[in-house]
């Protein structure tokens, strides 16, 4: 039983921003200087100390990777990450090439017309998988994170500055930023993946987890036991037990550790199966089985400040979260510097993902919605087919 419901929730969080991934925090104490593309002081820089400059690899290599343990640093520029594993695992719904695909006429013969079914967003960068198995990133690509490998696949996760995907037989490619070994995956089968700011972490069938990358905060020391579901944020990482209690390990100077406990240890495998958690820079998020919202950590921006109502799908950012209503309409709340806390109006979603200072969304015909900055293009998707 347990082997058949961590199977199906595997499959249920496969696109749900659970990671919403992001290495979102300034980077310190480096008094070195690095480039992301928006020039707000006219030189085209950003110190590194500037929150806008919050996970570039240019303050990382520099600098302490250690002093982000205060919010002082945190200004009204706004920072995230997806999976719903995140993400956004994720940001999490599954892609079947049976029932996901369009054919393009009553031909039978004709080519179906893949359509786009998960969805995950990283600091400056955002990736979509089609029906067909294939990933499309766009956004920032400095460091190869938008150079996705040739599918099959059947999940992907944006992190930071790299990207992780999942293939049919369990497989997990990764691509770009690897300083850290982030983006050189085990060589093990996963039946779930969530990419985080300098890590990434996968769920085994077993139900065990196994961590990779950076481990500057304990973010890779995965916990023993058995689990259903996991998802990677920037510096801690947390997974939903088969117990239904969240645990969650590595950085805690913002109480991003305490995840609830359930209030209903007999939830059923089909509620089980749309359960979210998704972990962002200082804060993560989860919707349990009777729709109700949680976040806890950081809440110096009302990150964590859930509005009421009934939810289906959440994703934790950098400095703001966002989620999708019972109705399908979406809901963004936290920092909004930049508009990534305002979801254009008048549309339902299936998936949200939450990134750096960007949200996208994923709408039931495959149209991708994206807004917020856009220095890198991370928020105009490719054009649908």
């Amino acid at each position: 039983m347990k082997l058949r419901l961590r199977r199906a929730a595997a499959l249920a969080s496969l696109f749900a921003l659970l990671l919403s991934c992001s290495d979102y925090d300034p980077e310190g104490n480096s008094p070195g200087e690095c480039s992301d593309g928006a020039d707000n002081d006219a030189d085209g820089l950003y110190d590194c100390n500037d929150d806008n400059c919050f996970g570039a690899p240019a303050c990382q290599d520099a600098g302490n990777d250690d002093d982000d343990d205060d919010d002082s640093s945190a200004d009204d520029d706004d920072s995230s990450a997806d999976d719903d594993d995140s993400s956004a695992d994720d940001d999490d719904s599954s892609a079947d090439d049976d029932d996901s695909s369009i054919d393009g006429d009553d031909d039978d013969s004709a080519t179906p017309v893949p359509v786009n079914v998960g969805l995950s967003s990283g600091d400056y960068h955002s990736c979509r998988i089609d029906s067909l198995g294939e990933v499309q990133c766009w956004g920032m690509n400095e460091y190869g994170q938008c150079n996705a490998p040739a599918g099959p696949f059947v999940s992907v996760s944006a992190g930071a500055y790299h990207s992780c995907a999942l293939r049919p037989d369990g497989v997990v490619a990764c691509w770009g930023y690897n300083l850290h070994g982030q983006a050189v995956a085990p060589a093990a089968a996963f039946v779930q993946i969530s990419s985080g700011g300098r890590h990434s972490c996968g769920l085994r069938d077993d139900g065990s987890l196994q961590c990779w990358g950076s481990n500057s905060h304990g973010q890779s020391d995965a916990p023993s036991g058995s689990f259903l579901k996991i998802s990677a944020g920037a510096r801690h990482s947390c997974a939903l037990k088969d117990d239904l209690d969240v645990v969650c390990w590595g950085q805690d100077a913002h109480n991003q550790l305490f995840g609830p406990a359930t209030d209903n240890p007999n939830y059923s495998p089909e509620q089980i199966e749309a359960w979210i958690l998704s972990s962002g820079a200082r804060h993560s998020c989860q919707v349990d089985p009777s729709q109700q919202l949680h976040c806890w950590g950081a809440d110096i921006d009302g990150q964590t400040a859930t509005p009421a109502g009934e939810f289906v799908a959440v994703s934790a950012g950098g400095f703001h979260s966002c989620g999708i209503r019972l109705d399908g309409y979406a809901r963004c709340w936290g920092r909004n510097s930049f508009g990534q806390s305002s979801p254009p109006q008048g549309y339902t979603y299936i998936l949200i993902a939450a990134g750096a200072y960007h949200s996208c969304a994923l709408q039931e015909d495959g149209t991708t919605h994206c807004w917020g900055l856009n220095d890198w293009g991370q928020s105009i998707p490719p054009s649908q087919q």
